[in-house]
């Protein structure tokens, strides 16, 4: 839908109902879209995805989107997003998403007082459900199910007889399916792909990859990956044009052939899949070393400035990678410091890290080659990058720009230009700009500009401003200087190693001394020259191959260091009840009792908020004990019967020893079978349910539910 047609809709909605919203996107195992109640942006709207007519999930339309907030569709957090488990939607012919209340919802039989989706629901039921609901419920979309696409993949050839290092890429290739630019964390996994394939005879044995579809970890082919990252840099490729690119690196994609001893490394944003924790335990348990190359804490130790809607889902995706992963990199000594602390303070743990700084430069490549061309800013400008979002601090500019334009005019004040997309928690900075008209057009926002247009917009400005309160590195800092450029920088969290002693520093808390820093900046010639010299004299910055080595080496070293000491993940204590409740205001109980979900080890569905149910006949609990191997053990296993559902039967296995059980109504029963512990401490469990027992909900075939469980030694019984 464009948005003028949209925006008209918004205007005039129809006269049964207030709500409105799209279905954008259906694509590999993402549906999404957005729905607003255009009577009150606050109210919280839901979204039902239907498959074939059958309800199957239910979602709150409450994700930030910037190009909702550029619109002006409220404050741009009315976006949903259902995530397709792997192999689903067999057989089905189209999806379709309903907007509603959730009043809407409870009144109708379509959630329970816990708002939560009644299950086995069929068409037939939701067709009167939908009737009955008239105006309340809006239809946003509806797409037809593409028939599904098997890509008859081999397996990739190992060029190394030694470890190899796998690169897992999965964020860059998600954002870019979405959008034509990449920013921050994806610039640097950008730069690092890049730098690595140039420099490939160099170091040590590595592979791109990235988790496919069907679960499998798929190794990249270098040159598709070379141009894709071209392209997007340059900032002149259509978003359609790269998701096809992306596509066609999937398809070219050969099945990952690991080995004990290799490595696999997270490069970029760690919380971009809902189900990463069964690949990262798949991959652990072939002797594989799991890293994370962490950027910054800021979900866990300033949330306030992460959007409210994601960050309790972002910091349980967070520690089940952390608790994975047996030794990190950081971008920054203050992250090293943070990521120290918080793992020994919330899991007492404290794996090996090593600090690899991001370089001052941009990416190079031919994407650059065009930053002659750029056609300079008419006025003279202060220079701003970054994501225009609360955390970035724009309103110290907005307080310091005003002030200056009170104090000395129009004509002798610089124009602000900043670079970005608007983000969320940005509102009052964009009504102060709206009401001024942007500052009387002093104040300039570019966006979707390639490398070398910024390039050349760090060349020609008079210098660089940076008020940020928190970063994990803080590259157009780095970037500002690298152009020879002085920055007005924060001195908060890691700025100050990227900038050294070549920036001018401010308290980003404190606008009226920010002031007197900027006013010397822009009406003192002299102090930016001799600020200017001393940049060229002595800042040596750091380049892309320097920051590509280091990193290699420190992910070879760091993985020797820890060969001898493999951690038991999960490492569970005799005697506690574990629950795998999943609550989003859940923070009060300790990470050493929600790391029991990491036992789901096979054949499980992600969590709800009661528990998982298993997605196939045979699923797996494992997890690990201090017990001696042979030592005997009772299991109590909480199970939920399938829905709708008068009885389940399932058999359970463990260390040659068996259990049969019956589950019959719908109320979660309990069941103990013995198990003993095995070699390293591990137990296994094997809950194998009859192939007919089990319910479809149009996404979904859900089995056996887990909702507890707990262990004791024979003996102390």
């Amino acid at each position: 839908m464009k948005w003028p047609a949209l925006l008209r809709k918004l205007r005039r909605p129809s006269g049964r109902t207030p709500l409105a919203g799209h279905l954008d996107r259906f694509e590999r195992r993402v549906v999404a879209g957005w729905a607003a109640d255009t009577s009150d942006f606050s109210r919280p709207v839901q979204v039902v995805l239907v498959v074939d007519g059958m309800p199957a999930a239910m979602t709150g339309a409450s994700a930030l989107r910037p190009d909702l907030t550029s619109a002006g569709i409220g404050e741009g957090r009315h976006a949903y997003e259902f995530a397709i488990p792997n192999l689903s939607l067999r057989g089905a012919r189209q999806v379709e998403t309903f907007a509603l209340r959730m009043e809407t919802a409870k009144e109708l039989g379509l959630a329970d007082e816990a708002g939560a989706l009644r299950r086995g629901l069929d068409a037939a039921r939701f067709a009167q459900m939908a009737t009955r609901g008239g105006g309340r419920i809006l239809r946003l979309g509806t797409r037809a199910v593409p028939a599904r696409r098997d890509v008859a993949r081999r397996d990739h050839e190992r060029s190394a007889p030694g470890p190899v290092a796998f690169l897992d890429i999965c964020d860059l290739l998600a954002v870019l399916e979405e959008r034509a630019l990449v920013t921050g964390i994806q610039r640097v996994v950008s730069g690092l792909i890049l730098t690595s394939l140039s420099q490939s005879s160099r170091l040590p044995a590595f592979e791109f990859c990235a988790p496919a579809e069907d679960g499998e970890i798929v190794v990249l082919p270098g040159e598709g990956l070379r141009r894709l990252v071209g392209k997007a840099l340059s900032g002149t490729a259509a978003q359609a044009e790269l998701s096809a690119d992306v596509a066609a690196i999937r398809d070219e994609g050969r099945r990952a052939i690991f080995r004990p001893g290799d490595r696999y490394v997270i490069t970029g944003a760690y919380w971009i899949i809902p189900d990463y924790a069964p690949t990262l335990l798949g991959i652990r348990a072939r002797g594989v070393r799991i890293c994370a190359y962490i950027h910054d804490l800021i979900p866990f130790t300033a949330g306030r400035f992460v959007d409210a809607a994601s960050l309790a889902e972002v910091r349980e995706r967070g520690m089940e990678v952390f608790s994975l992963c047996d030794f990190f990199l950081t971008n920054s000594s203050f992250v090293e410091r943070q990521l120290g602390c918080f793992l020994s303070t919330e899991t007492g743990r404290r794996p090996p890290a090593r600090v690899v700084p991001l370089p001052h430069e941009l990416p190079r490549g031919p994407h650059m080659a065009q930053v002659d061309a750029v056609p300079a800013h008419p006025r003279p400008y202060v220079l701003c990058v970054s994501t225009l979002e609360g955390r970035k601090n724009h309103l110290l500019l907005f307080d310091v720009w005003a002030a200056l334009l009170r104090k000395y005019g129009a004509e002798a004040v610089p124009d602000l230009v900043l670079v970005g997309h608007w983000g969320w928690g940005i509102a009052e900075f964009r009504d102060l700009c709206r009401v001024t008209g942007f500052l009387a057009g002093r104040i300039v926002v570019k966006h979707d500009l390639g490398d070398g247009e910024l390039l050349a917009l760090y060349r020609g400005c008079l210098f660089t401003a940076f008020p940020s309160f928190v970063e994990g590195w803080g590259m157009p800092v780095g970037e500002s200087l690298a152009a020879g450029k002085l920055c007005v920088a924060s001195k908060s969290s890691s700025i100050p190693e990227v900038g050294g002693d070549f920036c001018d520093y401010i308290d980003p808390c404190d606008p009226l001394s920010a002031f007197e820093v900027f006013e010397r900046a822009i009406f003192d010639p002299s102090h930016r020259r001799d600020r200017e010299r001393a940049i060229a004299a002595a800042f040596r910055p750091r380049s892309w191959d320097e920051t590509t080595f280091s990193f290699h080496e420190a992910v070879e070293a760091l993985a020797e260091d820890s060969a001898a000491s493999v951690e038991k993940v999960p490492l569970l204590k005799a005697d506690i009840a574990y629950s795998l409740e999943n609550l989003p205001g859940d923070v009060l109980r300790p990470w050493s009792h929600k790391v029991a979900r990491l036992a789901l080890a096979e054949g499980w569905h992600g969590l709800e908020s009661w528990g998982a149910w298993s997605s196939r006949p045979e699923a797996k609990l494992r997890f690990f004990t201090d017990e001696a191997p042979g030592e005997e053990l009772v299991v109590t296993l909480r199970l939920v019967p399938p829905p709708g559902l008068d009885e389940a039967r399932l058999r359970l296995e463990s260390g040659g020893m068996q259990e049969e059980a019956r589950l019959r109504g719908a109320a979660p029963q309990e069941i103990r079978l013995g198990a003993r512990v095995e070699k390293g401490g591990e137990v296994e469990l094997t809950l194998l349910s009859d192939p007919r027992d089990l319910c479809a909900d149009g996404l979904r075939d859900l089995h056996v539910g887990l909702a507890a469980f707990s262990f004791s030694r024979v003996r102390d019984i």
